[in-house]
């Protein structure tokens, strides 16, 4: 795991709350997204952690195996469909509390998606009137095998 903020107070409280739990590894901590961005290119790393209001570094890095959990104040529904298309998948206040920040990232690194208030209800304020879409033509499953006995 790492993390990147520009503030190096901040980038301190991703730091401890990220060390402060058993189950996490800091990898390593950068006051940049694109010094994270590198370093993630060359290190097998489960989730990063970014506290960053310029989404355009998320935005130009193509898609990779890499859970992003995002601490930001952007709320503008197009930011937060291109983010979730680039690879985000949590969405968190900058102001988070430590138990929502560890939250979002057991979340990310499960592969779920984890939003905030504002954003969940920025999102749904301009897709919640469109029609869902299910897929109708599932493909058949075969009937189970049935069962065999076996003799020793």
């Amino acid at each position: 795991m790492a993390v990147a903020a520009t503030s190096a107070v901040r980038r301190a409280g991703l730091e401890s709350i990220i060390r402060g739990h058993p189950d996490f590894q800091l990898a390593g901590s950068f006051g940049a997204v694109a010094s994270l961005v590198s370093f993630a290119r060359g290190t097998e790393l489960d989730v990063m952690v970014i506290d960053s209001d310029s989404i355009r570094d998320l935005l130009l890095e193509p898609k990779s195996d890499v859970a992003i959990v995002l601490l930001t104040e952007v709320s503008d529904p197009r930011s937060i469909s291109r983010l979730l298309r680039s690879g985000v998948r949590a969405i968190l206040p900058r102001e988070s509390d430590p138990d929502d920040v560890l939250s979002a990232i057991y979340a990310a690194y499960d592969g779920l998606v984890l939003l905030s208030t504002p954003a969940a209800e920025s999102l749904a304020a301009v897709y919640g009137d469109q029609p869902l879409k299910v897929e109708l033509n599932c493909p058949k499953r075969s009937p189970p095998a049935k069962p065999r006995c076996l003799e020793c």
